[in-house]
C-alpha cells in the first residue's frame, strides 16, 4: 500500500468511530500512539495492519492500484538493514565452510547444499520450532546423519508429489557421512546464528527480506557458473515486470484472479524459464497480498489452496533450478506452486501441453544465446526458410513463437529480451513480424547495461510488453517506449566477485508511473508504431527531438557540410616498409587529437583499410555513444585507419567545430539511437552523415573562428611534442614516440 494512503485511510477510519481515538484504536487492536503515528505518517503499520485497516475503511481500490502503490513502498528501516546486513554476513561464513571441505567438488555441490539447508531451517522456523541447531543431536558422533534427517523430513514433508517427482532424491539430502561431523558441527552453529534475525523479519512482515538475502546471496557468489546467468534477474526489475504485467490484464481477468469464487476459472501465470522462480513468487506475493486484504481468513485459504497450486506454474529443464526455484518459492510463501522439470522448446513434451492456450500472463528472462538446430527445431514455423546449412538459432528466437503458442487471447507476455530481437535484421524482422500478426505490442522499456552486470554480462536489453489478439485484424498500436537509465544500482567486483552496490539514482518508479499513465511521459514517449517498423528498440522511438519534429528542421546536418568518403587500399600492396596506422583507441576522446602507430606493411591486419587525408573527420562506428570522435593532423596526411572509423572530409565548416559538434550531447543521443547490435553496439557508416548538428547554417561561420584556434593550437602543441623528442634522442636516451 502507498504510504501516502495510509493517513487518509487512518482519518476516513477515524470519522467513522466518531472521531474517538480509542475506540478506532481499539478496533484495530493496537495503542492510541501507535494510532496517532500513523495518522502524522511517523510510522507505517505492518502489512497485517494494513490489510485490517483497509478492510474495516472499505477501501474498494482496484487491484492496479493496489500493485503500482508498491513501487513507492515504505524505504527498510535502519533495523531491517542490520537484519539483512546479519544474515548476509552468516551466508557468506557457512560459504567460506563449504569452499574448504573437501566433500565439494563444485559450486553447483555448494549451491545445493545452501539451499537445502536454508529451506530446511526456514521451514522449521515457520511452523514454530527451533530451525536449524545445535540442539538437534546430543552427541557429537551424530551431527552429519541428524542435519541430513532434518534437511530430508523438511522437504519431504512440504513437498507435492509433482514438485518431488522433479526431483532428485540428493537435492533433498545432504548425503552427509560420519567423516563429515566436524563440518556439520561447524556449518550448524553457524546457521544458528540467523534464527533471531529470521523470526525478527517475520514479525516486521518482511519475508520477502529473508528471499531477497538468499537470492542476492546466491547472485553474489555463484555468478560465475554459467548455469546460473540465465535467471539472474534483479529484484527491481522483477517487480516492475510483475507488477505492470498484472495490471495489463483486462479487469475481468484481474477480478478472476483475486477471487475465492472464481480462482477456478482462470487460466495460468507461467514462467517457462523459470530459474529460481522470482517472477512467479513475485506474482503469488502480489496476489496474495491483495486477496488477503479483501477476504478473509477462510476465503483466502480457499483462494490459496487453488491459485497456489494450479494456477502458477513454472517449467525448467534444470534439475538445479527446478530444486531452487522450490526453495525460493517457500520463502516467497507460495511453496505450493508447480515447478516441473521440463525444456519449454521441445513441442513434443507432453508435460507443456497442459498450458497451451491457457496462459493469462507469461513473466520470464529467457536464457540468451543457447543455439538449436536441425530436427531439434524443426517444428517452428517462423525460423522454417533459415534452417538451410545446418543453421542453428537463438533460443531467445524460439522462445517468442511458443510464448504466442501459450497465450490465451487477451493474454499478457513481458518479456526481458536482448536489443538485437528488436533491431535485427532477416530473422529477428520476420519474428517481429510473426509478433505483430499475433499480438498488440503495449510497450519496450530499454535497460541500462548494468542491469545484469552481476551475472557477468553487459548485453544490451529491453522489457518488451505484449497481449494476444483475439483475433489477427491489425490495427494501429499506440506504445510506451521508455528509456531506463538507471536502476538503483552498480556493480563493482570486489573479492573476486561482482556486487550490487545501491545508488540514489532510480529511474524504475517514475517508468512504473508513466506506463499506468499517472504522469506525464518524461522517461519515454507514446508513440504510434508503424506496421512496418524497421526496428523497435525505445531508444530509437523515445526521443522526439531527434526525430526532426520540435522545430529542429532548420538545424544543419552532417551531409550539409561534409561527405563521407570511403577510399580503400591494402596498405600490403602500397607500402614497402612501415605506415601510420589509426585505430578507434588512437583518438583522445576528450581533446579530439589523433594519433597512430608504425606498423609494418606485411603484418597489417585485414581491418586497416581506408586511407584519409589531414582535415578529416574519425568518428568511430563502434560504441559510437563513447564520443571517439577525432580530427587527422597534417603529420598523418595519408595514413591509414581502421574500417571501424567513419571518415568525413569537411566541406562547409571547420574540421574541428565539426568535431566538437560530434560528440555533443544531441549528437551522441542520435548515435545511441542508431545503435544496432547487444555485445558491440555499431551504427551503419550511411547513419552518421544523417545525423543533425546543434547548429544553423547562419551560426557556423561565427563559430569557425573559435574552432580554427583550437586546430592551431593543438598542431602546435603536437609540434612543441616532436621538438621535445627529437631533443630527447640527440642527448641518446633512445626515446621513441
Amino acid at each position: 500500500m502507498n504510504e501516502n494512503v495510509i493517513p487518509h485511510l487512518v482519518e476516513s477510519f477515524i470519522a467513522r468511530c466518531d472521531n474517538d481515538l480509542t475506540t478506532a484504536a481499539h478496533k484495530l487492536r493496537i495503542s492510541v500512539a501507535t494510532l496517532s503515528r500513523w495518522r502524522k505518517k511517523q510510522s507505517v503499520p505492518r502489512p497485517a495492519h494494513q490489510r485490517r485497516l483497509q478492510s474495516l475503511v472499505g477501501q474498494g481500490e482496484q487491484l492496479h492500484e493496489d500493485l503500482f502503490s508498491r513501487h513507492s513502498s515504505t524505504p527498510i528501516a535502519p533495523r531491517l538493514q542490520k537484519i539483512e546486513s546479519h544474515l548476509l554476513d552468516v551466508l557468506s561464513e557457512i560459504r567460506e565452510l563449504f569452499h574448504s571441505h573437501s566433500h565439494f567438488s563444485s559450486q553447483q555441490d555448494c549451491l545445493d547444499f545452501i539451499a537445502s539447508l536454508f529451506f530446511a531451517h526456514i521451514v522449521s522456523l515457520d511452523s514454530g520450532g527451533d530451525g536449524i541447531s545445535l540442539s538437534m543431536f546430543k552427541n557429537e558422533k551424530d551431527a552429519a546423519s541428524s542435519l541430513s534427517q532434518f534437511v530430508y523430513q523438511a522437504y519431504d514433508r512440504l513437498l507435492s508429489a509433482e514438485q518431488k517427482a522433479s526431483l532428485d532424491e540428493r537435492y533433498m539430502s545432504l548425503n552427509l557421512s560420519g567423516a563429515d561431523n566436524k563440518f556439520a558441527i561447524s556449518v550448524i552453529s553457524a546457521i544458528e546464528k540467523t534464527r533471531d534475525a529470521v523470526r525478527e523479519a517475520h514479525a516486521h512482515g518482511r519475508d520477502d527480506i529473508v528471499n531477497a538475502i538468499f537470492s542476492r546471496f546466491v547472485c553474489g557468489s555463484f555468478v560465475d557458473e554459467k548455469e546460473m546467468g540465465q535467471y539472474l534477474t534483479p529484484p527491481e526489475i522483477v517487480n516492475l515486470m510483475t507488477i505492470y504485467g498484472l495490471s495489463c490484464l483486462s479487469e475481468e481477468k484481474k477480478t478472476i484472479l483475486t477471487s475465492p469464487d472464481k480462482i477456478g476459472e482462470s487460466g495460468v501465470i507461467l514462467d517457462p524459464s523459470c530459474g529460481v522462480g522470482s517472477f512467479l513468487g513475485a506474482a503469488a506475493q502480489i496476489l496474495s497480498e491483495v486477496v488477503r486484504s479483501r477476504n478473509s481468513s477462510s476465503d483466502f485459504h480457499k483462494w490459496s489452496s487453488t491459485a497456489l497450486h494450479n494456477k502458477i506454474v513454472g517449467f525448467d529443464k534444470s534439475m538445479r533450478m527446478a530444486h531452487l526455484a522450490i526453495t525460493n518459492l517457500y520463502l516467497f510463501g507460495a511453496g505450493e506452486a508447480q515447478i516441473l522439470r521440463a525444456n519449454a522448446l521441445d513441442k513434443h513434451d507432453e508435460t507443456l501441453d497442459s498450458v497451451l492456450g491457457k496462459c493469462w500472463l507469461i513473466l520470464t528472462n529467457p536464457p540468451f544465446g543457447a543455439s538449436y538446430s536441425g530436427d531439434e527445431i524443426a517444428d517452428y514455423d517462423v525460423i522454417k526458410k533459415y534452417l538451410k546449412n545446418g543453421r542453428s538459432i537463438d533460443s531467445e528466437l524460439l522462445f517468442f513463437e511458443r510464448y504466442i503458442e501459450w497465450l490465451a487471447p487477451g493474454g499478457v507476455l513481458v518479456s526481458v529480451v536482448p536489443d538485437n530481437l528488436l533491431t535485427g535484421q532477416g530473422l529477428y524482422a520476420d519474428m517481429r513480424d510473426y509478433i505483430r500478426k499475433h499480438c498488440e505490442v503495449l510497450s519496450i522499456v530499454s535497460l541500462p547495461s548494468v542491469t545484469f552486470a552481476a551475472a557477468g554480462t553487459s548485453t544490451k536489453t529491453s522489457i518488451l510488453t505484449l497481449r494476444r489478439k483475439k483475433d489477427n485484424a491489425s490495427k494501429p498500436e499506440n506504445v510506451y517506449f521508455g528509456v531506463c537509465n538507471a536502476v538503483g544500482f552498480d556493480v563493482a567486483t570486489r573479492g573476486g566477485y561482482r556486487r550490487r552496490r545501491p545508488i540514489p539514482e532510480n529511474d524504475l518508479p517514475a517508468i512504473a508511473r508513466e506506463l499506468k499513465g499517472e504522469t506525464a511521459a518524461n522517461f519515454g514517449r507514446w508513440v504510434e508504431l508503424p506496421s512496418k517498423a524497421k526496428r523497435w528498440d525505445a531508444i530509437y522511438h523515445a526521443h522526439p527531438s531527434l526525430n526532426g519534429d520540435d522545430g529542429k528542421n532548420e538545424l544543419q546536418t552532417v551531409s550539409d557540410v561534409a561527405q563521407l568518403v570511403d577510399e580503400r587500399v591494402n596498405p600490403r600492396r602500397i607500402f614497402s616498409g612501415d605506415f601510420k596506422y589509426i585505430e578507434i583507441s588512437s583518438i583522445d576522446p576528450k581533446t579530439g587529437w589523433v594519433n597512430a602507430n608504425d606498423i609494418s606493411a606485411n603484418k597489417a591486419p585485414s581491418r586497416a583499410r581506408k586511407k584519409v587525408k589531414a582535415g578529416d573527420v574519425l568518428v568511430s562506428t563502434v560504441r559510437p555513444e563513447r564520443g571517439a570522435v577525432g580530427v587527422v593532423p597534417k603529420s598523418l596526411d595519408g595514413a591509414i585507419c581502421t574500417t571501424g572509423l567513419a571518415v568525413l572530409r569537411p566541406t562547409k565548416i571547420d574540421p574541428y567545430l565539426l568535431r566538437r559538434l560530434l560528440v555533443s550531447r544531441f549528437v551522441l543521443d542520435q548515435m545511441e539511437r542508431h545503435n544496432v547490435g547487444i555485445a558491440y553496439p555499431a551504427i551503419s557508416e550511411k547513419d552518421v552523415v544523417k545525423f543533425k548538428l546543434p547548429v544553423k547554417e547562419d551560426s557556423i561561420e561565427d563559430l569557425e573562428h573559435a574552432a580554427r584556434k583550437v586546430g592551431e593550437a593543438l598542431e602546435e602543441t603536437a609540434s612543441r611534442l616532436r621538438a621535445l623528442d627529437d631533443a630527447l634522442n640527440s642527448h641518446g636516451l633512445e626515446f621513441s614516440r
